[in-house]
């Protein structure tokens, strides 16, 4: 009998794609949690006012105003850096916004619900 030498079917593992390892896996949750950190610490800023200056700005409505036209106001005034995160605040927090006509005045550090409870009474 003619004996061949027996071939071993072993197969040498395949190295797993970087983006399958458990190391990828880490370094994106990583990597998402801290661009997280940075978007919350921007919204927050803006919503708390924590870096603001010191000063007040005088606000005149000629007309009623909604929540979206008074975000469009605060905004050019430098009150708030985003119109869609202070009207998402408000209606996270349960909170309709129309502003008489009148003369308001808001510290810069009010944040937004300094702004909310300012805008909420009468102008003068």
């Amino acid at each position: 009998m003619n004996k061949s030498p027996q071939t071993a079917n072993t197969r040498t593992p395949m190295k797993k794609p970087f983006y399958k390892t458990k190391t990828a896996f880490f370094l994106g949750a990583v990597a998402l949690a801290l661009v997280l950190s940075v978007i919350i610490c921007f919204l927050a800023d803006d919503a708390f006012a924590l870096t603001a200056e010191d000063g007040e700005v005088t606000l005149v409505f000629t007309e009623t105003a909604s929540a979206g036209e008074a975000a469009k106001l605060l905004k050019s005034e430098g009150l708030i850096g985003s119109k869609l995160w202070f009207r998402t605040y408000l209606r996270i927090r349960g909170r309709k916004l129309t502003v008489s006509p009148g003369t308001y005045t808001i510290r810069r550090s009010a944040g937004f619900d300094g702004i909310y409870y300012a805008l909420s009474k009468p102008g003068k």
